[in-house]
């Protein structure tokens, strides 16, 4: 007899515990709209060609590049810190 009650009220438990699980985790909105449910769902249909990629749309019209040495490159970039370093200390006044 003790055999079945142990077992039947694990079951009991495992069931109720399964079913909280269930309605709290799987079937609220916590899940369905989760940021990587999401993704997850979206990347499952691109998997299975259910949705297409999105292709950005060409264009003939012409473009202008400006090309610079890394050398300028260098030097933005240099300028940008010292000027981040000075406006921390800056900072420390007020």
């Amino acid at each position: 007899m003790s055999r079945v009650l142990r077992y039947g009220s694990f079951s009991v438990l495992a069931s109720v515990l399964g079913a909280s699980y269930y309605y709290y985790a799987v079937a609220s909105p916590l899940y369905t709209e989760a940021e990587w449910y999401r993704v997850s769902q979206q990347t499952a249909a691109l998997i299975d060609r259910r949705i297409d990629i999105p292709v950005p749309e060409s264009t003939t019209e012409g473009r202008e590049y400006v090309v610079r040495s890394s050398k300028e490159t260098m030097k933005d970039i240099w300028n940008e810190q010292i000027r981040s370093i000075v406006d921390w200390i800056y900072s420390w006044s007020h």
